[in-house]
């Protein structure tokens, strides 16, 4: 019972203090209704976005279709720019094929002319073949001249001015020069000729007959001297009628003898010297090893001084008082005129040194006793002839440039060719030879030169056993 009077007193309570419904219903539909109307502002606004998309998608759209008729466009114009290039380099490549092919056959032509075509001669190469052989055969006495060289045959000086094929312009000093074809002679006079015995490329090669001229008489003096002997002879052992006989023999040969001693002189006169050549005053020897034209400059070696040049209108001093003035400087010759020297130049040097070759055999002849003594006379010069050789020889370590002829004793050898590694000679007799720096080439008779060194187109030997 207290449990029922309890539960009725709080349901009454409950009853008088809760709410009233009526009033919750109103508040809750005046809630609903605020909600209500801002759901439908919502929708108001996904309205509006939705019209919007809408309005993007439509341009989008549009955008799309013009990018895809510009990209479809494009390759098009592309493709076709590119296709005319195409044909337009093919073009051309057709072009230039058909001109290189009418090229080649042209060449092809040509080729096939010049398969057709003979050979080239020999002589082309002047280190070889037949070079060797011509070269070969010229002996001692023979020389191998460039175009604008000089070489001293007898008394003459004789110049080759061109050289063509198998033919060559030759001239003396002072004399018109003539075209020689191979085998020709030039005659100079006094029984000497000097024959052109062929041509190899730039050189002509000469082979003298007969000219022995400036050593011959030069030879003749012991002749004079040996008349000597004699006289002394009658003076000591007083011979009978033999002696007279020969003193009457003698008496033309002073007349002889006076000849050598003029044979130099055209050489002398005018002081002309050739590369190659030594030129002798009294003790005093200047040897010509190189011209400059173009400078107006010789280069003498002189023994003990070296190498000294001296240009044209200059002097160069050769010691003790003598000097060596250039009168004028061509481009194959110089000449030169001594001053206080005691004698004049002698442009060769072989016939410088015959007239003292004599004393020997003049010294000789008193000791072939008197009864024969002319005749040992006559023979005594023979050896002497060859004997002068070496004193025109080449200074050692002088440097000869390629196409001059180096001599060494009665050894010549010719300079055809160089490179930096060997030195490519002719020696006159024998044929070619090639010689490395610090090798030597063998002359023959013992006889060698070695080679010191190479420099700019000029190869330097020094001889040994010449």
């Amino acid at each position: 019972m207290p449990l029922v009077i309890a539960g009725f007193i709080g349901l009454l309570i409950g009853w008088v203090l809760g709410p009233d419904v009526d009033d919750i219903e109103t508040t809750l539909g005046d809630r609903l209704t605020q909600i209500e109307a801002k759901v439908n502002n919502g929708l108001v606004s996904v309205a509006g976005i939705q019209n919007g998309m809408v309005g993007a998608d439509q341009r989008m759209t549009e955008i799309a279709a013009a990018v895809q008729a510009q990209a479809s466009a494009a390759p098009n114009e592309a493709a076709a720019a590119l296709s005319a290039k195409l044909d337009q380099a093919d073009a051309a490549s057709k072009a230039a094929t058909d001109a290189l092919g009418q090229t080649v056959a042209a060449l092809g032509q040509k080729i096939d002319a010049l398969a057709a075509m003979p050979a080239p001669a020999a002589p082309a190469a002047p280190s070889g073949g037949e070079f060797a052989a011509l070269a070969s055969g010229l002996g001692n006495s023979g020389a191998i001249l460039l175009a604008g060289q000089s070489a001293i045959f007898g008394s003459k000086t004789l110049t080759v001015a061109s050289v063509g094929e198998g033919k060559a312009t030759i001239g003396t000093a002072g004399g018109a020069s003539n075209e020689v074809a191979s085998g020709a002679s030039v005659d100079l006079g006094d029984g000497c000729s000097v024959a052109l015995t062929g041509v190899a490329g730039p050189a002509a090669l000469l082979a003298p007959t007969g000219c022995g001229a400036p050593s011959a008489p030069a030879a003749e003096a012991p002749a004079a001297a040996a008349p000597a002997a004699p006289a002394a002879a009658p003076a000591a052992a007083a011979p009978a009628a033999p002696a007279a006989e020969p003193a009457a023999v003698p008496a033309p040969a002073p007349a002889a003898a006076e000849t050598p001693a003029a044979a130099p002189a055209p050489a002398a006169s005018n002081g002309a010297l050739v590369i190659g050549q030594t030129a002798v005053f009294g003790e005093k020897k200047a040897f010509l090893s190189r011209i400059s034209a173009a400078d107006q400059t010789a280069f003498f070696f002189i023994p003990g001084q070296g190498q000294v040049s001296g240009k044209a209108g200059g002097s160069v001093d050769l010691g003790d008082g003598c000097s060596l003035s250039v009168a004028s400087v061509e481009a194959t010759s110089v000449t030169v005129e001594p001053a206080g020297c005691g004698e004049t130049p002698s442009a060769d040097t072989a016939s410088a040194a015959a007239p003292a070759a004599p004393a020997e055999p003049a010294a000789a002849a008193p000791a072939a006793a008197a009864p024969e003594a002319p005749a040992p006379a006559a023979e005594a010069p023979a050896p002497e002839a060859p004997a002068a050789a070496p004193a025109a020889s080449t200074a050692a370590g002088t440097p000869i440039a390629i196409g001059q002829t180096a001599t060494y004793g009665d050894k010549r050898i010719f300079l055809s060719r160089l490179t930096p590694e060997a030195a490519f000679i002719v020696v006159v007799g024998q044929g070619p030879q090639e010689v490395k720096p610090g090798a030597s080439a063998d002359l023959g008779g013992g006889c060698t030169a070695k080679l010191e060194s190479i420099g700019a187109g000029t190869a330097s030997f020094t001889p040994a056993g010449c």
